[in-house]
């Protein structure tokens, strides 16, 4: 079974992403490089950095060890 995502669901997707894109942006490094370091496709970076798909926490954990950031600052999204 497959459980609908409500819109504050997707709002923390969205925001989540945008996070994930700040911190690459702040690295001053690509989709690619980001893709690379985190054993992913650039598909799959561009689709989380757009809300468009959830990721999943092991997916998390690797964008945090590329991004050389704990993984508590991809959810620090209360600004």
């Amino acid at each position: 079974m497959r459980i609908k995502l409500t819109d504050e669901d997707k709002k923390l997707i969205v925001q989540v992403g945008l996070k994930v894109k700040e911190l690459r942006n702040g690295l001053g490094i690509s989709q690619d490089e980001l893709a690379l370091r985190a054993d992913t496709t650039k598909s799959q970076v561009y689709r989380i950095e757009h809300g468009e798909i959830n990721c999943s926490l092991a997916t998390l954990g690797r964008f945090a060890k590329a991004l050389e950031v704990e993984i508590k600052q991809l959810l620090d999204i209360t600004k």
